[in-house]
């Protein structure tokens, strides 16, 4: 697919800002939500807290963002839309790529109060009890608090907020794979 090449989402990160993937993403994943709450599978919503668990234990930032993003792609194929799994991982790619890639990161992971943990758990249980719209506002704060945070970061000066930086500045980029059908 034309799209989901590695030189696509380079092009597209090369333009984007790291305000403008997360603006991205805060119009997309609530939607996923809201389908993950209708579509998705007892297994999904076992690994979706599986992940929660997993990324309270992580010791560094590196293995949170991995673990993150597969918490977000498991959402967006438990949305049961393979097209908006599609557009997922290109939004996905290019935030990993500008939003990460900016990050002066930190050798020592999330405290214990990382805001997004209480905020993904309450989106699994969202999705768990079927509710369709606190999924989707559940995703739309989570989206909301990580924005504001990155603002934060920017002002700080932790992030810039322009295209991506120089390639060798950049964290290298694990791969997340997405399941194919159901």
């Amino acid at each position: 697919m034309l799209f989901r090449s590695r030189s696509r989402i380079d092009e597209l990160a090369e333009a984007t800002t790291p305000r403008d993937a997360m603006q991205a993403r805060l119009v997309v994943e609530p939607e996923l939500a809201r389908l993950a709450a209708l579509n998705a599978t007892t297994a999904q919503i076992a690994e979706m807290r599986s992940l929660c668990a997993q990324l309270r234990r992580v010791a560094t930032w590196r293995e949170y963002e991995s673990l993150d993003a597969r918490f977000h792609a498991l959402i967006a194929e438990a949305s049961g839309s393979r097209l908006l799994v599609e557009i997922h991982h290109i939004i996905n790619g290019v935030r990993r790529k500008v939003v990460w890639g900016h990050l002066n990161i930190r050798p020592v992971g999330p405290s214990a109060d990382y805001h997004s943990f209480n905020e993904h758990d309450a989106l699994v249980e969202a999705i768990a009890n079927r509710d369709r719209r606190g999924a989707a506002e559940a995703m739309r704060q989570h989206h909301t608090a990580t924005l504001s945070t990155l603002m934060d970061e920017i002002t700080n000066g932790a992030v810039t907020d322009n295209a991506v930086p120089p390639a060798s500045s950049r964290l290298p980029q694990p791969e997340t794979t997405v399941a194919r059908g159901r």
